[in-house]
């Protein structure tokens, strides 16, 4: 389809993607990159170890179901009902733990029910990301993909702020107790359910009638799809560049714990206000970079990085209130950007009309790190516990030299320039 074409739909498709987004956003302070959860968790008796399983879970479930997502929708020319359908499917699991708070409190089984449905929750959501990844930039034109994605996630950031708030009250006034975080977990679910059926709103375009051929055998499929993505030598650089991602959920699964055991933080603080101020930074990030639309791509990640490198200095050196905010806000500032950019930068280097196959690969060469990282640190955390603070300093630390590795990676990858259609 014609970029002129697709820029005829720009005004509708961000009103549908952006209100999606904001029933979503609402839940993400509970769900993804979630200070909530460390604390629930930590208030359960939760080792550090158990602690890092969240993010390690999480990008399992994202990189082996991500597969099947390109193999059964990737061959599909309209892609709005699959993606309206796993979004429904994946608002189904935290409504069933917050039930059982509700009625029997916590118990013994609460830690492996959390951890279960959790697992659930990665593994809907492993089907689910690459299938929106696609969709959200196929349906903006090359030359405005940018500008979409910054509504779509500045709208977001809005209701994490909103959310995160909301979170921070509740645990001030009622602590982690098993109503209040059953209600919490019931309403994470709603609010994706309800915002699962704005993407009727979206469009796709003309295109949608184009026939496509599916390769039937799933083990061919993933062959030649993988054989496609190697042979680009771009793509590897800049998904090696990603693993900055890794390190920046490295430090924030354990630095509101940190801020909590070491610093004098209040809980009430680190489960909300540092989260306010990390959706924040991330609304800063989507209007200077997606908004105005300063810089070329390249420089956004670059100069980004320098950002999360910054932070995780700042947390090794200083550890008052005031640095934790500006930390929180400068890792917010930082992973924004790459939510904002990712998309994009993978269409791109990907050249090609569907990227589903492309976005689901990256997770899976991003596997040792995305699933080992998380577990390593928190075991690293467990074995150094009489060290106290000097433990979380030196994975801080270490995290600063990943950060530093990407960097030289991004600076390797080409990003091609803007073009006109996809053939």
């Amino acid at each position: 389809m014609s970029s002129k074409r697709l820029d005829s739909y720009f005004l509708q498709n961000t009103i549908g993607v952006s209100s999606t987004e904001f029933f979503w956003g609402l839940s993400m302070p509970v769900l993804v990159e979630s200070t909530f959860l460390q604390v629930f968790l930590r208030r359960l008796g939760a080792s550090s170890f158990l602690v890092g399983l969240i993010p390690a879970i999480l990008f399992t479930g994202l990189s082996l179901f991500g597969l099947f997502s390109g193999y059964f929708t990737s061959h599909l020319p309209a892609k709005r009902k699959a993606v309206i359908l796993t979004h429904i499917i994946g608002s189904l699991p935290f409504p069933v733990i917050g039930a059982v708070l509700l009625i029997s409190g916590f118990t013994s089984i609460t830690i492996p029910l959390f951890f279960c449905v959790y697992g659930m929750f990665s593994m809907l959501l492993g089907f689910m990301a690459p299938l929106w990844q696609n969709y959200v930039v196929k349906i903006f034109s090359e030359r405005n993909a940018v500008k979409g994605l910054s509504f779509m996630w500045i709208v977001q950031n809005i209701s994490k702020i909103i959310s995160s708030f909301l979170i921070a009250k509740a645990v001030d006034h009622f602590g982690i107790a098993a109503g209040s975080s059953g209600v919490i977990f019931i309403l994470v679910g709603v609010f994706c359910f309800i915002g699962s059926f704005m993407f009727f709103i979206t469009r796709e375009g003309e295109e949608v009638n184009e026939p496509v051929d599916r390769e039937k055998n799933f083990f061919r499929h993933l062959f030649l799809s993988a054989e496609q993505a190697f042979s680009n030598r771009n793509f590897i650089f800049f998904i090696i560049s990603d693993f900055e991602t890794f390190a920046i959920l490295g430090v924030v699964a354990f630095y509101a714990n940190y801020a909590i055991e070491f610093c004098g933080i209040k809980a009430a603080a680190a489960t909300g206000v540092f989260v306010g101020l990390y959706y924040i930074g991330g609304f800063t990030a989507n209007f200077l970079l997606g908004t105005l639309n300063i810089l070329s791509l390249k420089n956004k990640y670059f100069y980004t990085r320098f950002f999360s490198f910054s932070a995780v200095l700042l947390l090794v050196f200083l550890q008052d209130l005031t640095v934790f905010l500006i930390v929180s806000f400068f890792l917010g500032f930082s992973r924004s950007n790459r939510s904002l950019l990712y998309p994009v930068a993978i269409k791109r280097i990907a050249r090609t009309k569907d990227a589903t196959n492309h976005f689901a690969l990256a997770y899976i060469i991003q596997l040792p790190v995305s699933v080992g990282l998380p577990l390593l640190n928190g075991r690293f955390l467990d074995l150094m516990s009489s060290r106290g603070a000097l433990s979380y300093k030196l994975l801080f630390l270490l995290m600063a030299v990943i950060i530093v590795i990407s960097m030289i990676f991004l600076i390797k990858t080409r990003f091609p320039e803007e073009h006109r259609d996809v053939r």
